[in-house]
């Protein structure tokens, strides 16, 4: 009788157990497909960050060739503006 109601509660222990696990596992896909889904997002965001530093530097180093022109004006100015009204 007890070995009886042994082997019972040991069946519906082990199907609960069974049910748990499948949704643990269910739940573990879900979530690597969330994280492949956000490796991904990584890496494109990984490539727009160095796309967008290889641009950064080419503007900075096209200003530092430009600067000397620009002082050049910006030095200047009031001398045109000068010659501008005579």
């Amino acid at each position: 009788m007890i070995e009886r109601l042994s082997q019972h509660s040991f069946e519906d222990s082990m199907t609960g157990l069974k049910t748990i696990q499948s949704n643990q596992n269910i739940r573990m896909s879900d979530l690597q497909g969330i994280l492949a889904a956000a490796q991904s997002a990584l890496l494109k965001a990984s490539k727009q960050l160095k796309s967008a530093n290889a641009k950064t530097a080419a503007t900075v180093k096209y200003l530092a060739q430009i600067k000397p022109g620009c002082d050049f004006i910006f030095d200047n100015i009031a001398q045109r503006r000068t010659a501008r009204t005579t």
